[in-house]
């Protein structure tokens, strides 16, 4: 007889194993989805508060009614009052100036010029005998591109700079010597259009025949350049750019019924980006105001209101917690796993809303057209029982209680500053765009500190050398240095007498795209400044010059002969200890229908800190060794 092992139960002992049987048809017992302890869950509901009876239940209708109306006037800082047509983007219209007018403006005006010519001499019909390079020609010998002269003998200090400045231009030079013998200067015929354009048609025309083709071309063109380069013959041109805050600054005003405008102010744009929160309400008007005075029977028509029934949806977002017991969640998004410290506070509000509060929110979808101001009258929801309710804002704009806060509020601005004012709790929706094509700045100017120079310097990074495009402001006046130094010798070049032990110099100098800003006092204030604009002597054919700048933005107030009839401020906060950098690009984007909309604008952001021009005055250089004492 074999040994029993009493441990293993060898030999006796058998391998068993469970393995179900599906051949069974029917599944309903295995779908139940049965629980073990019924009890257990029940108790669980009860402790997490699920059997809490409630007043109300789902919302399943409502009614909401809004008012809302849209701006009809407009006023820039620089600019009377106009009305206001959302034919273009609010950015558009705030930012854009008038057109610079340099070499590419005359070649483009010449090319389009052209354009009309061939569009006239070909509708209705064929105009017969028509040559476009005949009157290429002839254009081209009327009205030919400036080229860069070269320095005369008899030339003084001033035209000398202003001809060394075009002959080291190498993008302009290069694109006149490309378009000189394809194009005409478009500039010169309007303003000769401008005074005679009976002479100028008879100038032009090739043949008797063609005498009602080119009048209808130079009218044309006339209209096409006031409206491209002047399209607002009483407009400055600015835009709404202020030189001393290097910002922006309107306002609009908004119809209401049987009650006084509502003006909008955005006092500190300079971004790029207009949203709503570039506004404030602006109360600070004076009474009797063309803006704050009540609109008219035609303005108040603007202002609507609707009632609108709707039934409102969940609003839901990527992994959020689902409101059923069972309901399978996002594997993907770990709530519960949110590593978050007591500083973290808008964390923390989010990830509680999204535990807690997240299936408490409800969507009524309600489009609004751009530029309106809406306020929600009120909103009435019926629930699955029929109980109606009337919601109320959650916020009423009491700026003094931190239980209101609200994220789209506008400001309200009184005139004594009065902060406890409540704020306005109407969506403003601007008229702007969402996204816009920008090109590469085709003006730098950085602004910086010197505080050993006890000056601000604008410094011009990226000047616009005419040709559309710009020249590093650095490398510029390098070959401008260059040049003078060509015709005349720095004064540091003349010998110093070898016996000499000291050298004294009065003031050295710095490039000449440094402008400098020197402090001021303010009218009527004794310790209050602001910066105005100055300049740098360039000393050159035995006299003194002033250092003009070369960027449209420092020009502003000086013709182009360097005469400044008007002085240029800038406010002393406006250039911070970490500077500032002001940058000038053109804009492109769609609007309406698909309409495209070209325009120049502005951006200001923080420089990088301050700076040293290394000006100095009044100094003494060692340039030899005394003699030794016998």
């Amino acid at each position: 007889m074999p040994k029993i092992d009493w441990v293993t139960c060898e030999p006796f002992r058998a391998w068993n194993r469970l393995e179900p049987r599906t051949r069974k048809e029917d599944f309903d017992e295995v779908l139940q989805c049965t629980v073990h302890d019924p009890l257990w869950m029940l108790t669980r509901q009860w402790q997490f508060g699920e059997f809490k009876g409630e007043d109300t239940g789902s919302a399943i209708f409502a009614k909401i009614k809004i008012q809302t109306t849209q701006p009809s006037l407009y006023k820039s800082v620089n600019e009377p009052i106009e009305k206001y047509s959302d034919g273009i983007p609010a950015e558009a219209k705030v930012e854009s100036e008038f057109p610079a007018q340099d070499h590419h403006a005359w070649v483009e005006a010449g090319i389009y010029f052209l354009k009309l010519l061939d569009h006239h001499a070909t509708t209705p019909t064929n105009v017969a005998g028509y040559n476009r390079a005949h009157y290429l020609q002839k254009l081209m010998q009327l009205f030919p591109l400036p080229v860069p002269e070269s320095v005369g003998a008899l030339d003084n200090h001033t035209q000398t700079v202003r001809k060394l400045k075009q002959l080291v231009n190498e993008p302009l030079n290069t694109f006149l010597s490309l378009f000189s013998k394809r194009s005409f200067d478009g500039k010169a015929l309007y303003e000769k259009a401008k005074a005679d354009t009976n002479g100028v048609v008879a100038s032009i025309v090739l043949a008797a025949a063609h005498q009602t083709m080119v009048q209808k071309t130079v009218t044309d063109f006339k209209v096409w350049y006031e409206k491209t380069y002047q399209p607002n013959h009483n407009s400055s041109g600015k835009g709404a750019w202020i030189n001393e805050q290097l910002e922006y600054q309107f306002r609009l005003a908004l119809p209401e019924k049987n009650a006084d405008n509502t003006v909008l102010v955005a006092e500190e744009y300079y971004t790029g980006d207009l949203e709503w929160y570039s506004f404030d309400i602006d109360q600070t008007l004076p009474t009797g105001d063309t803006l704050k005075g009540p609109a008219s029977a035609q303005e108040q028509e603007i202002v609507t209101e609707k009632i609108i029934s709707v039934i409102p949806t969940l609003a839901k977002y990527a992994g959020m917690p689902h409101p059923r017991w069972w309901q399978f969640e996002d594997g993907q998004i770990d709530l519960g796993n949110i590593d978050a410290d007591t500083t973290d506070i808008s964390k923390l509000i989010v990830s509680e809303y999204a535990l807690i509060y997240g299936n408490d929110w409800l969507i009524v979808p309600y489009p609004l057209p751009a530029g309106s101001l809406s306020d929600v009258k009120g909103i009435v929801v019926t629930d699955v029982f029929g109980e109606k309710s009337f919601v109320q804002a959650a916020l009423q704009g009491k700026t003094d209680d931190w239980n209101t806060w609200g994220l789209f509020n506008l400001s309200v601005r009184q005139p004594d500053q009065d902060k406890s004012v409540p704020a306005d709790t109407r969506l403003f929706l601007p008229p702007c765009v969402a996204k816009t094509m920008e090109s590469e700045p085709i003006e730098e100017i950085l602004f910086i500190r010197d505080e050993m120079a006890n000056l601000v310097w604008a410094i011009e990074m990226k000047m616009n050398h005419g040709a559309g495009g710009y020249i590093d402001g650095h490398t510029f006046v390098n070959y401008l240095r260059q040049a003078i130094e060509q015709i005349e010798p720095p004064v540091g070049a003349i010998p110093v007498d070898p016996q000499a032990i000291f050298k004294y110099t009065l003031e050295n100098t710095v490039p000449e795209n440094w402008i400098p800003f020197v402090p001021v006092h303010l009218n009527g204030q004794q310790r209050a400044i602001r910066l105005q604009r100055a300049s740098m002597p360039r000393w050159f054919m035995n006299e003194y010059a002033a250092v003009r700048p070369t960027t449209r933005l420092l020009r502003e107030g000086m013709n182009p002969l360097d005469e400044v009839s008007q002085a240029f401020f800038v406010n002393e906060e406006e250039v911070p200890r970490t500077g500032s950098k002001v940058t000038s690009c053109y804009q492109r984007t769609r609007w309406y229908q698909g309409k495209t909309i070209n325009w120049v604008g502005k951006r200001k952001q923080l420089g990088r800190g301050e700076g040293s021009s290394g000006l100095q005055f009044d100094f003494l250089e060692a340039v030899g060794k005394e003699p030794a004492t016998p």
